[in-house]
């Protein structure tokens, strides 16, 4: 019988209307992250607790990280069961590739590392030029709406 889990990174923005209608991870706003654990094993999956969380960039010439000393506990998952655990809020104040790393002890004094979980961190400049794109457009179209309404009607 084997213990075997699906580890994904989970995110939730936490800057108002941007908890709705654009889902990315961007430069300098605050979100939440965490991880979700799925067992699909064969096996209740006997987790005990996650430590030595840590996000950095992927470029290593960056002196950049976030590092945390709490303990995270892990419930025992049964087959299809499903826990996330939600390590903090920040916001990062560079843009690009992050990596996530952290400790996960199991009942039974084993200690696995993780630390190919990546994400990305979009550019405020960026996130701000598709707003200002997407604002020209929508005026526009609504001049020519308005244009064509008044030569008509």
């Amino acid at each position: 019988m084997k213990n075997e889990a699906i580890i994904s990174l989970i995110f939730r923005p936490l800057s108002g209307w941007r908890k709705w209608l654009y889902k990315k991870l961007i430069q300098n706003y605050p979100f939440e992250y965490g991880i979700k654990i799925i067992n699909f094993g064969e096996k209740e999956f006997m987790g005990k607790e996650i430590k030595n969380v840590r996000i950095f960039p992927l470029n290593k010439n960056m002196n950049f990280s976030i590092d945390s000393d709490k303990i995270f506990p892990i419930e025992k998952l049964l087959y299809g069961d499903s826990q996330e655990i939600w390590f903090d809020k920040i916001s990062i104040p560079i843009e690009g590739a992050f990596l996530l790393s952290f400790d996960m002890d199991y009942v039974g004094d084993k200690m696995y590392s993780f630390r190919n979980l990546h994400f990305n961190i979009v550019s405020e400049e960026s996130f701000n030029q598709k707003i200002t794109n997407f604002l020209l457009v929508a005026l526009t179209i609504f001049m020519l709406i308005t244009s064509f309404y008044s030569l008509f009607f």
